[in-house]
């Protein structure tokens, strides 16, 4: 069973995300980036909604997937966090703490189930206004992500993408 650690004790040396992995036939693949001119989105995890973390760890864990950190309570958001690796991808489940939480409704209607990818960015303050820009629509402002070292993140909705997530490289 995993622990639930504080929001201040945790730090993010593991966390970055992955250099490539290597396909059934052997070959290579570089990280899923996108460089659009000077903007780089590079794929850090998929955000997947749980109903029980630690049930869903577990299943993960059956399917071969490692934890990447212990369970993170985040106070700020009122969710519990736990970063779980297979195959050179990164997931990030994510439950809420509370009926209050602000995944609660989401969990609601979506279920079990993946909601958001998540994309490290060079300057997130710029990405920001270029999504916004092209139509994305912000649905919180940056704040610091506890589970991911207190680097920032932001939430974007696309009308065609669903959600998205930009952290703060």
């Amino acid at each position: 069973m995993n622990r639930t650690t504080d929001n201040a004790a945790y730090t993010t040396n593991n966390l970055t995300g992955h250099e490539g992995h290597e396909t059934e036939t052997g070959k290579s693949m570089p990280p899923a980036e996108t460089d659009s001119g000077n903007h780089t989105l590079a794929v850090h995890h998929i955000g997947y909604l749980v109903r029980k973390i630690e049930k869903a760890v577990a299943e993960f864990q059956h399917l071969g997937y490692t934890v990447r950190q212990d369970t993170v309570l985040d106070t700020i958001r009122g969710i519990h966090i736990c970063f779980m690796e297979k195959d050179g991808y990164m997931i990030e489940l994510v439950s809420p703490a509370a009926n209050g939480s602000p995944v609660s409704n989401l969990i609601k209607r979506y279920k079990n189930s993946p909601y958001h990818i998540c994309y490290t960015v060079k300057d997130l303050d710029k990405e920001l206004a270029r999504l916004t820009a092209e139509g994305y629509t912000a649905i919180d402002t940056p704040a610091p992500a506890p589970a991911l070292g207190s680097r920032r993140v932001v939430f974007l909705m696309n009308p065609f993408l669903g959600m998205i997530e930009l952290l703060e490289a």
